[in-house]
């Protein structure tokens, strides 16, 4: 036994418990910085987005512009849905992401998790947008509401998600998910041409990994227009009765705006990638790729 301060002997301190891999890894994630980002994210998907459907729905410059005084009631109905569907998309992400790197690091992994995961929870908030816009615009009215829970989500599924898969995957792995894999590496070039005291290279300022993610993002962001506006015209078509197909909805849109459909709303959503790439990069709800943050986890003992 070690003796104390006043020569009394101490007791020796009991083994602390030990933390197993999930769990772990569950206090290490980085829930407010998911939140954070689900909650600015959520609100400028809804700002961007709405002016972006009302513009491919109104081919014909008939419809009135979005009601100022429903913004209110607007905001009301998305907020919560958008905020909590944007949670569960980036930390799918991540999630997804870290068990992919677990068996083979690759800066991959994370496009293909942002295409895997908005498809199936990207997509979904969309699909509502598109819904509660059309709805307040007088061009829907909603289906009725008389089936199950269960039976309105597999007909959401078939008639808005299934639609667009192709689309909303391709664009969502090289927008975002193009966006997040560029930002580091371009932030540390940044970060290399400024004139930094001493010769030291510290890691990029915040300021620097949010600009980075601007530059990063709208650039993917503008690379991926077309695959965008087929997904929200397949879902005003569905929102209006049809059954489009993946074919059918990128066919509606050339028919419909022509050449157009390749760069029409760019700065809308150019906009909207950049912001979400510079809030990810920044909040660094993604690790850099191919890092081994997950390597430790398979060990038995951890300091608490």
């Amino acid at each position: 036994m070690a003796e104390g301060a006043l020569g009394e002997p101490q007791r020796a301190q009991p083994a602390r418990p030990t933390r197993s891999g999930p769990v772990r890894y569950l206090t290490q994630y980085p829930w407010a910085n998911v939140a954070a980002s689900g909650a600015i994210l959520g609100i400028a998907t809804m700002e961007l987005t709405a002016p972006q459907i009302v513009r491919l729905t109104d081919v014909k410059g008939a419809l009135r512009k979005y009601p100022s005084g429903h913004r209110r009631s607007f905001y009301a109905r998305n907020v919560p849905g958008q905020f909590f569907v944007k949670s569960l998309h980036l930390g799918g992400v991540r999630l997804m992401h870290d068990g992919m790197d677990m068996i083979y690091p690759s800066p991959l992994n994370l496009t293909f998790s942002c295409g895997v995961m908005a498809v199936l929870f990207q997509a979904s908030a969309y699909n509502m947008l598109t819904a509660t816009t059309l709805r307040a615009l007088g061009v829907s009215q909603g289906p009725p509401s008389t089936k199950s829970v269960l039976s309105r989500a597999v007909g959401f599924y078939k008639s808005k998600i299934a639609p667009g898969v192709v689309w909303t995957f391709l664009r969502d792995c090289n927008s975002v998910g193009g966006g997040v894999v560029l930002a580091p590496p371009l932030g540390k070039f940044i970060n290399n041409q400024m004139p930094h005291p001493w010769g030291r290279r510290p890691e990029p300022h915040p300021a620097v990994k949010f600009s980075a993610g601007l530059l990063a993002g709208f650039g993917c962001g503008l690379a991926t227009q077309c695959f965008h506006n087929a997904t929200l015209t397949a879902g005003r078509m569905a929102e209006l009765g049809e059954k489009p197909n993946t074919v059918s909805c990128m066919r509606r849109l050339f028919a419909e705006q022509g050449h157009r459909a390749i760069y029409m709303n760019f700065l809308h959503r150019a906009g909207l990638i950049a912001l979400s790439s510079a809030v990810l990069n920044m909040l660094g709800c993604f690790r850099a790729p191919g890092s081994p943050v997950m390597a430790s986890l398979d060990d038995d003992e951890d300091e608490l």
